[in-house]
């Protein structure tokens, strides 16, 4: 049994038992009965009759919001806790799961005033812990989040949860610095480098020889001390995430966490035999786990076996119909198999949470072009340019212009492509023929 289970059936022995109707008394020791079975659907039916003959008692409405998050039924658990801390705002319960609950609705932001609360009543809740350092982390509060991480490593240093939030948190401001780094005057070189040395980690020599034959194009001029800066930055937070997940690697090599993170390593290296392995055993153990599915996802995506990567695409947009790297893929998908009508709202919807997302502008605007929508492609298509490698993305621009009657700007499109298209030759010829010149690592 979970330690959160165990929080939870603490909660419900601990409830008042003040004198009640002896009809509401049976309904509630009934439903006390069944929940203690682990018959949760049951207990939320006996609940909520008793409620309805004591609307309002908070010990009922408290312990239904229990059953609601116990059967996986978030929404309705939200609702209900919702409405107990309305009432009693310094109910730690009710805190710790409204706030785990929203992260499961993917409401990161509305959960952390939530976990906060509860951390303040219960300072040595672990829940409360990682609850709140799963919703800084879910609303890119991500050095809020770390510290908590950090903390737990330092109390529990064998623990493979924190080891792995702390992790991912590191990762994920690698990214965003790597990004800042390539939009800093003089950065596009060194972006480049720092990008060939995350590739060779992932054991991916092939795409890092091209990012460093793309950094040595690009040294023209010394970097400024701007972009040095965001570089060194980069590569310390790089670091950090990689001793991470070492030291997870150490503490826990059977846990979850580290087949998890050993999986995502595999299927970054390509060794997709491996990664379905590791995922499938994830999966087992951690049913409720949405990052398993999304991984096989990728891989069957990856392999082009798009049958095999929607099967479970659609579960996870089953449980979560937000969760943005399943609509981001099924939309890809559906571009792909022409399918365009369908791609458009899956597109939209991630758009609607990554507004900056230039692979999702790319995939959009192709549906709209094959679609013959050209007005509504032509602004996506242009704001996708900077990710166009091959000269495709111009060349469907300058289509969609032609057809608006701006022939100009079409011209203009079908210049680049051209440009474009020249230089995707040139850097295959190159690949297929390596300079010995060139510095490996």
């Amino acid at each position: 049994m979970s330690r959160r289970f165990h929080t939870l059936l603490l909660f419900l022995a601990l409830l008042p038992s003040s004198a009640r109707a002896q009809s509401y008394d049976d309904l509630f020791g009934q439903a006390a009965a069944l929940s203690a079975r682990g018959d949760y659907t049951a207990a939320i039916d006996k609940f909520r009759v008793a409620l309805k003959l004591r609307p309002g008692a908070p010990e009922a409405l408290s312990n239904l919001g229990v059953m609601y998050h116990m059967a996986a039924r978030y929404g309705e658990a939200v609702e209900t806790m919702d409405a107990v801390v309305k009432s009693n705002p310094d109910l730690f319960p009710a805190r710790l799961i409204l706030g785990l609950d929203l992260i499961h609705l993917q409401r990161s932001a509305d959960a952390i005033v939530h976990l906060e609360a509860a951390r303040r009543l219960n300072a040595s809740s672990t829940e409360a812990l990682y609850g709140l350092a799963a919703a800084y982390l879910g609303a890119d509060r991500l050095q809020a989040a770390a510290a908590l991480y950090e903390t737990r490593t330092q109390t529990a240093p064998v623990e493979a949860d924190a080891w792995y939030g702390l992790g991912l948190c590191y990762e994920r401001m690698a990214e965003a610095a790597s990004r800042a780094l390539s939009r800093t005057p003089g950065g596009g070189a060194l972006d480049k480098r720092f990008l060939s040395e995350f590739l060779i980690d992932r054991g991916e020599n092939r795409l890092a020889e091209e990012a460093l034959r793309e950094a040595v194009a690009l040294e023209r001029e010394p970097p400024t001390p701007a972009a040095q800066e965001a570089y060194r930055q980069a590569r310390a937070l790089a670091e950090r995430s990689r001793r991470a997940f070492t030291r997870l690697l150490e503490v826990a090599p059977e846990a979850w966490q580290s087949r998890l993170f050993l999986a995502d390593l595999n299927r970054q290296q390509r060794h997709f035999d491996e990664a379905i392995q590791n995922y499938e055993a994830v999966e087992r153990s951690q049913p409720d786990n949405s990052a398993p599915a999304i991984g096989l996802a990728t891989v069957y995506w990856e392999l082009g076996q798009f049958d095999k990567s929607e099967q479970y695409l659609r579960r996870v947009l089953a449980a979560n119909p937000k969760a943005s790297q399943a609509l981001f893929q099924l939309g890809n998908i559906r571009v792909r198999q022409r399918r365009d009508e369908e791609a458009l709202p899956l597109l939209a919807a991630f758009l609607q949470q990554q507004p900056d997302s230039l692979f999702a502008c790319a995939d959009l605007g192709k549906a709209y072009f094959h679609l013959g929508r050209y007005r509504a492609a032509v602004p996506y298509l242009q704001k996708a340019r900077p990710i166009d490698e091959r000269g495709d993305l111009h060349y469907q621009l300058a289509t969609a212009l032609r057809e608006l009657h701006l022939p100009k700007e079409a011209a203009a499109a079908l210049e680049v492509s051209a440009e474009l298209r020249r230089r995707s030759l040139e850097r295959d010829q190159r690949l297929k023929s390596p300079d010995p010149s060139l510095p490996h690592r």
